[in-house]
């Protein structure tokens, strides 16, 4: 912590005053303040079983599992068709990758292009779970956690 003091002590005085010391003041919404602490938690538990027990790739299948995401092997929609659908008659995938601020103004079509290459472009698996794993929110995370850790 003191490193961060120092790095901080080096910004010109302006911006801690006007920039940095104003929003160090601002409440946060209550409902990020939640979705801050239990996203640690189930971090922890994610990690936890997953990274003693399983492996990266499991946990990205699971998440895919669970956000339903179209194998592209497998799996075929329409694409023809996909933009006319609502979001409420797709996989729960849509709705979730939506969330993110790259993907939010993409139609459906370019959506699940992104989608079924997502783990094919980035080779990372652990980062892939995690980049989902962001998406989620608490309630869907908790959920998660029920199915595919504790069973219920």
């Amino acid at each position: 912590m003191n490193h961060l003091v120092e790095r901080i002590q080096r910004l010109p005085l302006d911006l801690r005053l006007f920039c940095i010391i104003p929003y160090t003041y601002e409440l946060q919404p209550p409902n990020l303040v939640h979705d801050i602490r239990t996203h640690r938690k189930d971090t922890r538990i994610l990690e936890n079983i997953y990274g003693t027990m399983y492996n990266d790739a499991i946990l990205l299948y699971d998440l895919k599992r669970f956000c339903q995401v179209p194998d592209i092997y497998t799996e075929t929609i329409w694409l023809d068709v996909v933009d006319e659908f609502d979001l409420a008659s797709l996989p729960k995938c849509f709705e979730i990758w939506k969330r993110h601020f790259s993907y939010k103004n993409l139609s459906n079509t370019q959506l699940y292009e992104h989608i079924t290459h997502f783990d094919t472009v980035h080779m990372d698996e652990y980062r892939c779970a995690m980049f989902i794993w962001g998406l989620l929110t608490p309630a869907e995370r908790t959920m998660f956690i029920n199915a595919y850790i504790l069973d219920v």
